[in-house]
């Protein structure tokens, strides 16, 4: 029987539609609901209790992307050098909950002080257990479409402070996660329209997933990060335009990426082979 993730991104794919969600049973919240998740988040985040529980997390953090990345190789780490000094926006392919880990020890690579931060769904500060406590208390700032003020305003004003500082922004322009999805999809233009604002580059990664035999004869994932050139904004252009520039820009190494990785052309046919590990 099909996995219902693997079905619904089958589905997906075959309608066109890349952004959708596919995950089962993911908390629904309404407007209000959602306004006040922010507005707890932006009052908490001011307080000693969350800069405790900040640096308790960052430091597990770290500590958790040595441990699940012991077997991840990283290629292109020449492209990092430029941005020593400098903050930058990070996108990648978004495939797994924990898959940042990997790209945290990319920033580690830039500067070991460097910090973080990524940006996430409204509703994933909501989410039970430890999952839940992490997002809710590591560098991660929440998104919400719904409302308009807050992403005009205090949103904007959070991405404009860590980049400032020479840190550093995950955002994965595919929008939704598809678990173990190896492809890379067609990117939103958000990530890019916040680099051409703040006049900030961006830093590119794609991920590539294997899957690999253990000692045991138990099939798991291995993560092949590749770190790709530099995108650097045109501060001649309208912002809109240069995000539509970078974006395409950044698509086009991606695809070469999973080109390079896979040996084959990236087409959206949908295979079972493109998911990666047990999951199909």
């Amino acid at each position: 029987m099909e996995n219902p993730v693997v079905r619904n991104i089958r589905e997906a794919t075959e309608k066109g539609l890349f952004h959708v969600k596919v995950e089962q049973g993911e908390p629904k919240f309404n407007t209000e609901e959602k306004r006040e998740i922010i507005d707890k988040y932006l009052q908490e985040r001011e307080t000693i209790a969350y800069w405790i529980k900040n640096r308790i997390v960052t430091i597990a953090q770290n500590g958790m992307s040595l441990l699940r990345n012991v077997n991840t190789k990283y290629i292109g780490t020449e492209n990092v050098k430029t941005l020593r000094g400098r903050g930058a926006i990070v996108t990648s392919n978004h495939f797994n909950p924990l898959e940042n880990t990997a790209i945290l020890r990319v920033i580690k690579k830039i500067g070991r002080r460097k910090k973080m931060y990524a940006i996430s769904q409204v509703s994933n500060f909501k989410m039970p257990g430890t999952i839940g406590f992490l997002l809710r208390y590591a560098n991660v700032i929440p998104i919400s479409k719904d409302s308009i003020e807050y992403m005009c305003e205090r949103f904007c004003d959070c991405v404009h402070k860590v980049l400032k500082k020479n840190n550093y922004i995950l955002i994965y322009p595919e929008q939704e996660m598809w678990r173990n999805y190896r492809k890379p999809r067609p990117l939103k233009l958000g990530a890019y329209f916040y680099a051409a604002k703040i006049n900030v580059p961006i830093l590119p990664c794609f991920v590539e997933i294997r899957d690999e035999r253990t000692f045991f004869g138990i099939w798991n994932t291995r993560y092949f990060v590749h770190i790709l050139p530099v995108i650097t904004p045109d501060p001649t252009l309208d912002p809109k335009a240069d995000a539509k520039r970078m974006s395409l820009i950044d698509y086009e190494q991606k695809k070469n990426a999973y080109e390079r990785a896979y040996g084959r052309p990236l087409d959206y046919a949908f295979e079972v082979s493109d998911i990666a590990g047990g999951l199909r």
